[in-house]
């Protein structure tokens, strides 16, 4: 199709340049024309439009005006002045408030249009410093500006003040003002609006007054880049042409002041409107060659179509054996819905050739990747399967060890117990002297003392129940580092002990609690190289329980900090432990609803913090003992 389409274009050549030429000159002229009435037209609409906007101004001046001789405010005047406002405030259809302000600036009679308003309910106002005011008693003219805005009504309101001469001496002894709708104005500019175009009155700073569409509350961004480009030029009258999303529109702008107003109307028409005959014309242009174009190309594309479709067909073929092959990590170069590629049918013969090609070393290099990518993955799976087999080995060596001593320290019970009777009745029975007996008691609290190892020895041992329990933390504790106080007196460790003595039972797995302050007791050990302290703190607060583990030791790096929860994670070697210490502490704790901690300084020591809840919701469920 390609091909038909560039011998198509080749022979239209000719005959495209003449008709452009043809076109182009009609299009201008006639464009031309069009310009020029629609400018003709808008131009005298604008200055009908000045005048009728500067007749409303004037005739709203004229009625204020005959108030102009009020007297000043009495009881008498206020009835008198009451009904003329009023009068003329129903006689000015764009009024909506006239106000009166005596010479001190101040009103002393305000009538409202429509009681209703939300402005019958605020206070008379000072306008000693408002222009309102300033102007008609300095200057004894009037005054139009001030523009304000309300919520409740689509147009904005303008003041007109006038002076008020008293009656007796001729002076000027106040101001009548009046608050008035753009109503009037926008039905003016609606008079001269053009065939889907818009009129609209601007004042100086971009502020929009008045709009022939009265849904209008503020400029569209083209319309505000072109009253930019009005208020930056010198000229008072003038058009710009101005294009916005494929469409293009002219405006004429014509500036006038009104009582020290600087304005400007704005009239313009989107140049669909303009253009249409020219528009029309363009099609009759078009329509002339129509058919002549139709009858050639028909006769061409079956004639061309003769040579293509083998073409095409070798092509197709070609994409459908590259699909084939294609590389399952790529898109490949051939298109998977067989899209044939850009050019015509000889270039993509050429394309696709060359495309296959291409393909075909991708999947060689993608089959060899593929192979090297697969070996290296068993090889480090197997790895981590060995890694694995030896930390289980050695797990379930210990849980060996801790079965082993368990039962050794059962049959040493039935010996000491033997000892202990025997040692008992000797000092209940024989005539000691007092060295002897003293000798005698010292045997027995030392067999006490073994007796109280083994129990202890046996308790950590024993498997868990998983119930929760009332349990003394200070209890375990101490239990705990009697089991360990020889350890620490080889390594030189001083213990030290800050209990908070109104701590109450917990409830909690005691078993379990003993085996994470374990844990956390041997790894402060070890990190006091050569000595040091462990200190041992509990606090109570209202709901929980704080347990602290604080070392003198080498500390823990930042980068390891991270990780010293993961289970398997050491520093270890793999005589003293396998990383599952911290880790099972961890889920410990966490299935006891609290938390742990740490905080470490390199050469400064590190504390480990568990926090433990004091209550739970169901005393009788059971912990997890997996973790």
């Amino acid at each position: 199709m390609k091909l038909v389409s560039k011998i198509l274009l080749s022979s239209l050549g000719s005959f495209a340049v003449f008709f452009g030429l043809y076109h182009f000159m009609t299009n201008q002229a006639v464009t031309s024309h069009l310009v020029n009435i629609f400018i003709e037209q808008a131009e005298t609409k604008l200055a009908h439009a000045e005048e009728d906007i500067r007749k409303f101004f004037l005739a709203s001046e004229f009625n204020l005006k005959m108030l102009s001789n009020i007297n000043p405010p009495s009881q008498q005047s206020l009835d008198q002045t009451r009904v003329a406002m009023n009068a003329i405030l129903q006689s000015m259809e764009s009024s909506f408030q006239i106000s009166a302000v005596n010479v001190n600036g101040r009103e002393w009679l305000r009538i409202n249009k429509f009681p209703v308003s939300k402005d019958e309910d605020l206070p008379l106002q000072n306008l000693f410093s408002s222009p309102i005011y300033q102007q008609p008693m300095l200057e004894m003219t009037s005054y139009l500006g001030g523009i304000e805005r309300d919520i409740d009504y689509p147009l904005p309101f303008i003041h007109l003040s006038v002076p008020v001469k008293n009656r007796n001496t001729g002076q000027v002894s106040g101001v009548v003002w009046s608050k008035l709708s753009l109503q009037g104005v926008q039905a003016i500019l609606e008079r001269y609006v053009p065939t889907q175009g818009k009129v609209m009155l601007v004042k100086s700073g971009h502020e929009l007054l008045a709009h022939s569409d009265d849904t209008r509350v503020n400029f569209t961004s083209l319309e505000g880049e072109v009253l930019q480009n009005i208020f930056l030029a010198n000229k008072d009258r003038g058009r710009l042409e101005k294009r916005f999303g494929g469409h293009g529109a002219t405006f004429i702008y014509r500036k006038f002041t009104l009582s020290k107003l600087d304005l400007v109307l704005l009239y313009y028409q989107p140049d669909e409107t303009i253009y249409y005959l020219a528009k029309r014309l363009k099609v009759y242009n078009f329509s002339l060659i129509f058919a002549g174009v139709i009858f050639f190309g028909v006769i061409s594309f079956f004639l061309i179509r003769l040579i293509t479709n083998p073409l095409s067909a070798l092509t197709s073929k070609i994409n459908l054996l590259g699909k084939q092959y294609r590389p399952k990590g790529n898109v490949g170069p051939i298109n998977p819905d067989l899209k044939s590629p850009e050019g015509d049918e000889v270039e993509q013969l050429e394309s696709t050739f060359s495309l296959f090609h291409e393909q075909l070393t991708a999947y060689k290099n993608e089959s060899e990747s593929f192979s090297l990518t697969l070996e290296r993955q068993i090889t480090e799976r197997t790895e981590a399967l060995k890694i694995t087999h030896d930390q289980l080995l050695h797990a379930e060596k210990l849980s060996a060890i801790g079965s082993l001593s368990a039962s050794i320290a059962h049959e040493f019970n039935n010996p000491l117990f033997g000892v202990m009777n025997v040692l008992s009745g000797v000092k209940r029975r024989a005539s000691l002297s007092e060295d002897d007996a003293k000798l005698v008691h010292e045997a027995l609290q030392e067999c006490y003392r073994m007796k109280n190892l083994i129990k202890d020895l046996q308790d950590f041992n024993r498997p868990t129940s998983g119930k929760l329990a009332p349990m003394d933390i200070h209890k375990a504790i101490e239990s705990l580092l009697l089991l360990s106080k020889n350890d620490y007196t080889m390594r030189s460790i001083e213990i030290k002990k800050c209990f908070d003595e109104n701590i109450p039972l917990l409830m909690a797995v005691a078993d379990q609690i003993k085996q994470v302050i374990l844990n956390l007791l041997n790894n402060a050990a070890d990190a006091c190289v050569g000595g040091g302290a462990i200190t041992i703190s509990t606090i109570a607060h209202q709901t929980e329980v704080l347990i602290s583990v604080q070392d003198t030791g080498v500390g823990i790096a930042p980068e390891i900090r991270e990780h010293i929860f993961e289970p398997f994670f050491t520093t270890k070697s793999e005589v003293k432990g396998i990383g599952l210490g911290l880790a099972v502490s961890y889920g410990i704790i966490k299935n006891h609803g609290g938390s742990i901690s740490v905080k470490s300084e390199i050469g400064e020591g590190t504390v480990f913090t568990i926090i433990l809840p004091l209550e739970v919701r169901n005393n009788e469920r059971k912990i997890d003992t997996t973790s």
